[in-house]
């Protein structure tokens, strides 16, 4: 499954017979390979298989107080975004994009804490 990306319009602005866009604001689903290699060990995930990334309560967050980012093992349903990396498909469903606020996530390993990082940028 190739990465979906999606685009959402500020404003359009009309010129002679031109149509220009400007505000546009690209979300995207970014996987960096260490964390995808430690979410394949950890979750003893297969090749073809795919993690789900979805707005849970409670948690830490700077993004959306008392909501926060959980995974889980599972096929998709209606993914708003996709990546695959390390042969593992990681999605985001469509009805829980409202929580990047138009902005893309960004899954990091941060090696010194032997821990995943999710960062909404």
């Amino acid at each position: 499954m190739a990465m979906m990306e999606i685009f959402v319009i500020g404003s359009i602005v009309f010129q002679e017979a031109n149509i220009e866009w400007k505000g546009l604001t690209h979300m995207q689903l970014i996987v960096e390979q260490p964390a995808a290699s430690w979410y394949k060990q950890q979750l003893e995930l297969k090749n073809g298989e795919s993690v789900r990334i979805f707005v849970k309560l409670g948690g830490c967050s700077t993004v959306v107080p008392g909501l926060s980012l959980g995974i889980n093992k599972e096929l998709p349903i209606n993914p708003g975004l996709s990546t695959t990396v390390e042969g593992i498909t990681f999605f985001m469903e469509e009805a829980n994009l409202w929580y990047l606020d138009n902005k893309g996530l960004r899954i990091t390993f941060d090696e010194r804490h032997e821990e995943i990082d999710m960062i909404v940028e």
